[in-house]
């Protein structure tokens, strides 16, 4: 809104008071310039609108309106996106087959095969714990029992306010794929100068210019979400035709909300805005 009165958006009594402020028609011109993107620091490089954007400009401004005790009169929320389908219990067992039967094929290279063991422990844990990308690379080898039993996730929901420590108990079949993983990981890292990394999802291959970054350093969930989807679009493509089969979904997203965790009892802590980190914000 800010940003607005710079731009003479607003009428020029509107800083007077909360009350000239969010008038109707200051109201409707802010919301109309910030939904189509005209104040945005950086420069949208989509003409796709974010409806989950637009809410949320909607819910602060009623929030102000409430708390200044100035009667205000909002448009309607765009409706909130349909969630899509999740996996069904077959395609999860058939994901994960496809993923620990190292389906890379004869012929691929040592750091395709490497990306494959890794993706197997990774689905393992997306299906244990439910955990979002920015939790799955979170979690550190610190966070895992010694005998790979059980995991802490650190909880962080996109609408929420605090954030919730999780110990979650894990399946047999991915704690023998993340024991497989955790050894080639310590290949990758021992290569390295210097302290290790202790994050558990570390990148298999050098990179950068003329490979100037070797492997084993911490991945990115962009990294994960990318390998993810084309694993899932070389199974859709293999079982095609085969009788029963429905694609999955190529989004981590719709696999984790169709995990059900089992969480340990007595392990799960919420933690307030209060003692979250500053950066968190």
């Amino acid at each position: 809104m800010t940003r607005a009165v710079q731009d003479d958006l607003l009428a020029d009594d509107c800083c007077q008071s909360a009350q000239q402020l969010l008038t109707p028609g200051n109201v409707a011109a802010y919301l109309a310039a910030a939904d189509r993107g005209d104040l945005r620091v950086v420069p949208r490089t989509s003409t796709r609108q974010s409806g989950h954007s637009a809410r949320i400009r909607r819910t602060v401004l009623a929030v102000l309106a409430a708390t200044a005790g100035v009667p205000v009169r909002l448009p309607a929320l765009p409706p909130a996106p349909a969630l899509r389908d999740t996996p069904t219990a077959r395609q999860r067992a058939d994901l994960f087959r496809w993923v620990a039967s190292d389906s890379s094929g004869p012929y691929a290279r040592p750091a395709s095969r490497r990306a494959m063991i890794r993706l197997a422990a990774l689905v393992g844990v997306v299906l244990d714990t439910g955990s979002r990308t920015g939790e799955l690379v979170a979690i550190t080898l610190d966070d895992l029992s010694d005998d790979l039993d059980q995991v802490v996730v650190r909880r962080r929901p996109q609408r929420g306010y605090g954030q919730r420590t999780d110990l979650i108990a894990l399946s047999d079949p991915t704690r023998a794929a993340l024991k497989k993983w955790i050894n080639i990981r310590a290949g990758l890292v021992d290569r390295l100068s210097g302290t290790p990394p202790r994050a558990l999802w570390v990148t298999v291959a050098g990179g950068g210019p003329c490979g100037s970054r070797p492997p084993g350093l911490p991945v990115g969930h962009d990294i994960l979400a990318r390998q993810y989807a084309a694993t899932v679009g070389r199974l859709n493509y293999a079982q095609s035709g085969a009788p029963g089969w429905r694609p999955l979904p190529v989004s981590i997203e719709q696999l984790r909300r169709s995990s059900k965790p089992i969480a340990v009892a007595g392990a799960c802590r919420s933690s307030t805005t209060e003692d979250m980190p500053a950066t968190a914000a």
